[in-house]
């Protein structure tokens, strides 16, 4: 018997492979952005520690709310 949640599900596993691809890809370019934008790669590993921090917080704020 087929799911009625079967495209949702196959929507799921596509923005999680695209996720991954997203956050996995930019920190390989870094040499690359620190070379064509000249951004210290201080500033760079900033924005990066920025950018996770909402990331973490909204991975976990659920669990802390609906628990």
């Amino acid at each position: 018997m087929r799911s009625p949640y079967q495209k949702t599900m196959y929507a799921c596993f596509i923005g999680y492979i695209v996720q991954a691809v997203v956050n996995n890809f930019v920190p390989l370019l870094f040499v690359t952005f620190q070379k064509t934008c000249q951004i210290s790669l201080s500033k760079i590993t900033f924005l990066i520690t920025i950018k996770a921090i909402p990331h973490k917080l909204f991975a976990v704020l659920p669990l802390a709310i609906f628990r």
